[in-house]
């Protein structure tokens, strides 16, 4: 073999090595570039902006995307990270793989399905325009503090064993439908214009504010977890055909 033609060879082999960059700097994630990383779960260690530019098929019980930055924004840009139906977290800080909470974190923009928990993240950011789906515990756990957390809004949960959304901070404009469990399982948070459709129960609040929200056809629309003297209604909540 020529010399040239191996410097050619080591050329191509790095550049499949290097990640892809959108025209806007953006760092574009899909199948090929996450096996050229080393395989699921993809790890994202460095600040910056993330974009998905296929659909994810996580296969075993892996993680699907870990976020161990802060400072990160993950668009999934319309596509699907799809899980093998019931292990593994589809996105996620887990501690268990070396990451932790992590602050100014955003997830928006296409579909989680198929995993133990769609989306499960600690620190604060925002979580918008998500569909979680099918998972066998949890569509969204956001977990923050009283003081800072995720703001969940614009999100859809569908199927989900658990709750369809698990949060403790700000819970805004989502719908929920056929969580076996609980649609909206909020502690430590404002619950504002939801929708939770035929769940086991439609909202559990616990040291929460709740307003504005409807609860139809649930089991239980409302269901306090503890005294009533924990959570505050607006009183313009609809719970079947009134008032809750």
């Amino acid at each position: 073999m020529s010399k040239i033609r191996l410097a050619v060879l080591i050329c191509f082999a790095l550049l499949a090595c290097v990640p892809a960059f959108a025209v806007d700097g953006q760092i574009l994630i899909n199948q090929a570039t996450v096996t050229a990383a080393g395989g699921f779960p993809y790890k994202i260690t460095q600040p910056g902006s993330y974009k998905l530019s296929g659909n994810l098929s996580v296969s075993g019980s892996t993680d699907g995307i870990l976020i161990c930055a802060t400072d990160v924004t993950l668009d999934l840009n319309g596509f699907v990270i799809n899980g093998n139906g019931s292990q593994g977290f589809g996105i996620s800080n887990d501690s268990t793989m070396g990451c932790g909470a992590a602050l100014n974190v955003t997830v928006k923009n296409g579909v989680v399905r198929g995993f133990y928990d769609g989306v499960i993240l600690g620190g604060s950011g925002l979580i918008s325009d998500l569909q979680s789906s099918n998972n066998s515990r949890f569509g969204i756990w956001a977990a923050g503090g009283v003081s800072a957390g995720f703001v969940v809004t614009r999100c859809v949960a569908l199927s989900n064993t658990g709750a369809g959304i698990k949060a403790d901070y700000a819970v805004v404009n989502n719908s929920i439908s056929n969580s076996s469990s609980i649609g909206f399982d909020v502690t430590y948070a404002t619950a504002i214009g939801n929708l939770a459709v035929s769940n086991g129960t439609g909202m559990a609040p616990d040291h929460s504010v709740i307003g504005s929200n409807t609860l139809e056809d649930n089991s239980l629309d409302l269901r306090p977890v503890g005294p009533s003297s924990r959570y505050v209604s607006q009183g313009n909540n609809i719970c079947g055909a009134g008032a809750c």
